[in-house]
């Protein structure tokens, strides 16, 4: 990715980021001596938020911080604060979460149902083919996030 953010630069005049999806950090950290004045890299590996953000990754694109957004910000705050502990605390409580989440099914259909488990608003059903998650996997998520303190 590296590479292709130096040809990105000088091929297209107006190339401002990108958004970075991968989990190898050693490779976002290499992103992010690439990039030039005016340039942004955008997290998008919701798990790695705590991380990120100590490696100097200052913005975050994450469908969870929708469901979560109190916690991925007191994440934040706890590693500009520099205190580890608690946000390697807060982000374990988030992928505790999230993993709530993708063992019921395809992401989409899951982050539309804890869309409603974590804040109550409904968003509607996935887009076909995709279905929405059973009864039964929502109560499984609702279960899982009560533990951890999430739901509505």
């Amino acid at each position: 990715m590296p590479a292709f953010v130096s040809a990105a630069t000088v091929s297209i005049t107006n190339f401002k980021g990108i958004k970075f999806t991968s989990n190898d950090l050693s490779e976002g950290a290499q992103v992010l001596r690439t990039l030039k004045d005016g340039q942004e890299m955008f997290l998008g590996a919701d798990t790695l938020l705590a991380p990120a953000a100590l490696l100097g990754i200052k913005s975050s694109i994450g469908t969870s911080f929708n469901l979560f957004p109190k916690l991925a910000q007191e994440i934040l705050d706890a590693v500009e604060k520099n205190d580890i502990a608690k946000a390697r605390a807060l982000q374990e409580k988030l992928s505790l979460a999230i993993e709530a989440h993708t063992c019921e099914g395809p992401w989409v259909p899951i982050m539309k149902a804890g869309m409603e488990i974590a804040t109550g608003i409904k968003v509607g059903p996935p887009s076909l083919p995709q279905k929405p998650l059973s009864a039964e996997a929502k109560q499984r998520i609702r279960a899982k996030l009560s533990t951890l303190g999430l739901s509505k």
